[in-house]
């Protein structure tokens, strides 16, 4: 099952690797607006993962999602003592990218690649 794990995970990188390919061919000009903030604020969590991800054994699927869930509370409870409109649509912005990545992440995880690789 181990060798089933580390398939996925390494479909899991190559997906990841992908949307950061895709999200920079598609948005070449990330002038500095708020949406080319965003999107590379998403490249940026995307590379977190991945950077977490290098050793296939230091965490479980669970364990990322967990991460970004917390993550995703934390950035919540500074969306509470933000001041400024600006500030808050960043954090707003933040938790997105956050939740859009948790979806890419949980979404991966549950395409059974374990099934039909090793079955």
């Amino acid at each position: 099952m181990e060798n089933a794990y580390v398939y996925d995970l390494a479909v899991l990188k190559r997906v990841l690797n992908i949307t950061i390919k895709n999200l920079k061919k598609d948005h070449p000009l990330l002038e500095d607006s708020q949406y080319g903030r965003s999107i590379r604020k998403k490249i940026r969590y995307i590379k977190w993962i991945l950077k977490l991800i290098k050793n296939p054994s230091d965490f479980t699927y669970q364990e990322l999602l967990d991460m970004i869930d917390e993550k995703i509370e934390a950035r919540k409870k500074d969306l509470i003592n933000e001041i400024t409109n600006s500030q808050k649509e960043t954090t707003q912005d933040s938790i997105k990218s956050l939740e859009w990545l948790r979806n890419i992440i949980e979404s991966t995880s549950r395409l059974g690649f374990n099934d039909i690789v090793f079955s």
